[in-house]
């Protein structure tokens, strides 16, 4: 079902392209008659509707393709008929063009293809139904939350943000070493731990401090 909606979703976008494509010097002006008659469909009654949507499909159930035929809303006319008949064509304002007035592809059969087996099937709609249940984000909330990421970790760039205290294997500061002997925690490397669990777990120290909390709370097995 998915893969059958899915199929049809995509034709429907395409057909709609060509549309703006073709009219798009009056697209607005088209929009605007479809947002007009979309207001007067909902003033009408509810019998009313029924019936002019009974018409509407009786309209497309007269005027579908006849099968075999090449379906006007899945390929281009004018691209079909040039492509099965390229020396027969008719000058227009528009250059050359195929005479599709006695070579008309609605009457083309189309191409034989064989028929998908039901594993092929099956692993399409599996295949298909896993693309719909997957997780999207739009680019402006990706590139929001990027920016976020960035801007909470600028200050502990060391390409970035010189650190504080300095990289004593660059200057002769020796409070790294000390403040790693106290294995107190200093001021940036507890700030860093409020970001979440995740980095108070991946530093050693903190994997150190909050044993020691389990500890005194009776819950140290939940580390172990």
């Amino acid at each position: 079902i998915y893969y059958f909606d899915f199929l049809w979703l995509l034709l429907f976008q395409e057909s709609l392209a060509r549309l703006q494509r073709a009219f798009a010097r009056k697209w607005e002006f088209i929009f605007m008659q479809a947002e007009a008659q979309a207001k007067v469909d909902k003033k009408r009654d509810k019998i009313e509707r029924k019936i002019l949507d009974s018409q509407e499909r009786a309209f497309w159930d007269v005027h579908r393709p006849v099968p075999g035929c090449v379906n006007t809303t899945e390929v281009d006319i004018k691209k079909s008929s040039r492509m099965k008949n390229p020396q027969k064509t008719r000058k227009s304002v528009y250059g050359p063009q195929n005479d599709v007035r006695t070579h008309s592809p609605t009457h083309t059969p189309a191409p034989e293809a064989k028929p998908a087996t039901e594993e092929q099937l099956q692993d399409q709609i599996n295949y298909w139904g896993g693309q719909l249940d997957r997780h999207r984000l739009k680019m402006s909330k990706v590139a929001e939350s990027l920016l976020a990421y960035t801007e909470q970790y600028v200050e502990y760039d060391p390409f970035i943000t010189s650190t504080d205290p300095s990289n004593p294997w660059i200057s002769d500061d020796t409070a790294v070493w000390e403040l790693e002997a106290s294995k107190e925690p200093g001021q940036q490397r507890v700030k860093r731990w409020a970001f979440g669990i995740n980095e108070v777990l991946k530093d050693q120290v903190g994997r150190e401090q909050f044993l020691k909390f389990l500890e005194s709370e009776f819950s140290s097995e939940n580390l172990r």
